[in-house]
């Protein structure tokens, strides 16, 4: 599924010689400011640099967003990811606020007073620096105008940590600091 979107995506940026070529204004995209309930999107990926690492896809499914990916170029190893509350990724990344958490809650899925809705399973990367990922965020949703909505006003963005989360340490995992983001919703400007 994932690379039949990186065939339409590819074949919509006009002038690029792959998906790889993508810029990060060209995956934003103009915002739409009526923010219309929508059952999947897609987005890119983008490093520090501004060099593209993949591109996903968040899908509503019953009970939450199924997310996927595909990601190259990281170092072989064990990264966090996340949800952000914030649809803004100019690096490092920080205008992307905390973890999203409508609920208000502490982070991590083997902290007693937690999870995040944001908060997602680590993922390894193997030698071949290519890795597909499949993750589920409970509770979340695509369509507007809900507490646990990634399409508010402010947006919402994945966020890769330059280490892997420990499921427990309030407000972050101590997962170190962030290399990469995606913005799912742009804010509404």
């Amino acid at each position: 599924m994932i690379r039949g979107l990186l065939v339409i995506l590819a074949g919509l940026v006009v002038g690029c010689a792959s998906i790889m070529d993508l810029t990060l204004e060209d995956a934003l995209g103009t915002p739409d400011i009526n923010r219309p309930a929508r059952d999947m999107v897609s987005f890119g990926l983008f490093g520090r640099a501004g060099e593209t690492i993949g591109i996903a896809q968040a899908t509503q499914v019953s009970g939450g967003i199924f997310l996927e990916a595909e990601i190259t170029g990281l170092a072989p190893g064990e990264y966090a990811m996340h949800i952000h509350e914030t649809g803004y990724c100019q690096a490092p990344f920080d205008g992307a606020g905390g973890h999203f958490n409508p609920g208000g809650t502490e982070h991590g899925q083997d902290n007693p007073r937690g999870a995040h809705v944001g908060d997602l399973a680590n993922i390894q990367v193997p030698d071949t620096r290519f890795v597909t990922i499949s993750a589920v965020a409970a509770g979340a949703t695509l369509r507007p105008g809900l507490d646990e909505s990634l399409a508010d006003t402010d947006g919402s963005a994945l966020i890769i940590h330059d280490g892997r989360d420990d499921y427990r340490s309030d407000p972050g995992g101590n997962s170190g600091p962030r290399i990469a983001c995606g913005v799912i919703f742009p804010p509404v400007e």
